[in-house]
């Protein structure tokens, strides 16, 4: 069988219109509430647009009722040195939230006239909820349209799309599009693929949008500081951005070279990388002075990173380890001998990409990142991964079906762990002993 372009972009629609749909009867009628780090995100979005302060107590009233910290923090009354209710969380995803909330008060103020004491302009209403969980939801379907156009410049049609379906269904990227939509997860990765695309552009020597360029590395790094790691990949294709040349080999990636004439536009690549770097700190750090009274903190406390690396247990604990809720990226781990023969250089990429956040995740005092599905905090690094799965795809076309059908076994494991996640069969955090869970799981199919 022969996948062609014109059947995949076909079967991409479908899926991603089925997504929509279950996305749709879980939002209809009552959307999905805002809850967890969605509250804190959501903070900044309202407290700014609607009250014009950083002063996120009546954000966190309001939720106290739903949301487990927002009710600790209303109830002890937390406050910092400036006597203002603390915010850890950075500020991008309320950007990025945006445009899906100025369509949400244009149509409350529209449906206000037939229904008023519900479809009310405070930002809470029924519209604004569905419109940060239906902005998830589109963040992730985009992240994958992008990670497959990707794809398709290195790969054929079928690997392409066989990759990237096995990273969104067999992996928690599926779940936070569709169950926890207002986490920072799905625009973050949307981001993180949209950054990888322009790199793929710049290395392939084609023009790009600076602005687009400046204004992805702002977002990036305001939806979640951890990106900052991702534009270190811009550093040996300095130069390229402002002349574009000839694709680079692996030894620029080792030491970019830079002849007498290419200095010049090195140099205004960097000025163009330190805009938006400098934007973002200097936005930052004013809202920490507002907020907290200094300029620079670790607002999740000094003890959130610590020098240590816990590597193995990120990767195979029950408590969120990567490989283990995710095993399909044992097939990505190996693709990287046959990305390789491809190209050194973006086995490179890729390699440096995952490991500075396999590293960081490593080194973080909540190693399994508290209630989550799977390995959420290496969901950025998926759009990397997608390029050694599909080189792997690619480069065995004698097992290409025995592969495929590997990926549909490991996918429908995600959609039952999703679902007895879901259900309270496998535990939300910590470790758990995993003959108990297996035995807890139930393979039936429920409406809820």
């Amino acid at each position: 069988m022969v996948i062609n372009n014109r059947k995949s972009i076909l079967f991409l629609w479908l899926l991603l219109l089925a997504s929509l749909a279950v996305f749709v009867w879980l939002n209809f009628p009552s959307p999905l509430k805002i809850q967890g780090d969605g509250v804190f995100y959501y903070a900044w979005l309202h407290s700014v647009f609607w009250d014009h302060d950083l002063d996120f107590s009546n954000q966190l009233a309001h939720f106290a009722d739903d949301d487990y910290f927002s009710r600790k923090f209303t109830s002890e009354n937390i406050r910092t040195g400036t006597g203002l209710t603390p915010n850890a969380y950075p500020f991008g995803l309320a950007l990025m939230w945006l445009p899906f909330i100025f369509l949400a008060h244009i149509l409350t103020n529209i449906f206000y006239f037939i229904r008023h004491n519900f479809f009310i302009t405070d930002g809470y209403s029924y519209f604004y909820v569905l419109a940060v969980s239906f902005a998830g939801w589109f963040y992730g379907a985009a992240g994958l349209i992008v990670v497959w156009r990707i794809l398709k410049k290195f790969f054929s049609e079928r690997a392409a799309l066989l990759s990237v379906l096995a990273l969104w269904l067999a992996t928690p990227w599926l779940y936070y599009q569709l169950f926890e939509p207002t986490m920072s997860h799905m625009a973050s990765l949307f981001l993180a693929s949209f950054w990888l695309y322009l790199l793929v552009q710049i290395w392939q020597g084609r023009r790009v949008n600076k602005l687009v360029f400046m204004a992805v590395i702002f977002l990036l790094i305001a939806v979640r500081w951890q990106n900052s790691l991702f534009v270190i990949l811009f550093l040996p294709l300095i130069g390229r951005l402002s002349a574009p040349q000839v694709p680079v080999s692996f030894q620029d990636f080792v030491w970019p070279s830079l002849n007498s004439g290419r200095w010049k536009a090195a140099v205004k690549d960097l000025m163009i990388l330190a805009l938006p770097l400098g934007a973002i700190a200097w936005l930052q750090m004013s809202a920490w002075k507002i907020i907290y009274g200094q300029y620079l903190l670790v607002p999740q406390g000094y003890t959130f990173v610590r020098p240590e690396f816990h590597g193995l247990y990120t990767l195979f604990s029950s408590d969120r380890g990567l490989l283990l809720w995710s095993p399909v990226i044992v097939l990505t781990m190996v693709g990287f001998v046959w990305l390789w023969r491809k190209s050194k250089f973006w086995t490179a990429v890729v390699l440096v990409a995952f490991i500075f956040q396999w590293v960081i995740n490593s080194s973080l005092n909540d190693l399994g990142g508290g209630d989550a599905f799977g390995g959420r905090r290496f969901i950025e690094t998926l759009p990397f991964l997608a390029l050694p799965l599909a080189a792997l795809l690619d480069w065995l076309k004698k097992y290409f079906w025995l592969l495929a059908a590997v990926i549909i076994i490991l996918i429908f494991w995600n959609l039952l762990l999703i679902q007895n996640y879901r259900w309270g069969n496998i535990p939300r955090a910590g470790e758990f002993g995993l003959i108990e869970v297996i035995g807890a799981i139930d393979y039936r199919v429920r409406d809820n």
